[in-house]
């Protein structure tokens, strides 16, 4: 069960996204987590994003997305923020206290946190 959060309009400073690419979206059991610009987390507590409160393997604050605007498209970085949980980036783990703790997305990359598994996607 994923739980979505209603977070208040940002302020566009830039031009409105109506005029920029689709943002991407994590599909998980067939269910979209749409991204938003900036930061989208991902976890077990409340305070993130999206919740997925059922998965007890995923940390509270597992991972996160950042969304930014260069070139005329949107660039994607996956970040681990558990300490003790990695997550798994089409096969290459990801991990705080590891060497790589962060890392680009690209459409159709495969993600697992916990016993979770989400495929990233560009509309």
């Amino acid at each position: 069960k994923i739980e979505k959060k209603t977070q208040p309009e940002p302020v566009a400073l830039e031009p409105e996204i109506e005029e920029k690419e689709n943002l991407g979206v994590l599909i998980v059991n067939g269910e979209e987590c749409q991204l938003r610009e900036g930061v989208t987390r991902f976890g077990r507590s409340r305070d993130n994003e999206f919740v997925f409160a059922d998965d007890k393997t995923m940390s509270r604050h597992h991972f996160e997305i950042t969304a930014t605007w260069e070139n005329e498209k949107y660039n994607y970085k996956i970040k681990s923020v558990s300490e003790t949980k990695g997550t798994t980036v089409s096969g290459i783990p990801i991990n705080v206290n590891s060497f790589l703790s962060e890392t680009e997305l690209t459409d159709g990359d495969w993600i697992i946190a916990g016993r979770t598994e989400f495929v990233f996607k560009i509309k």
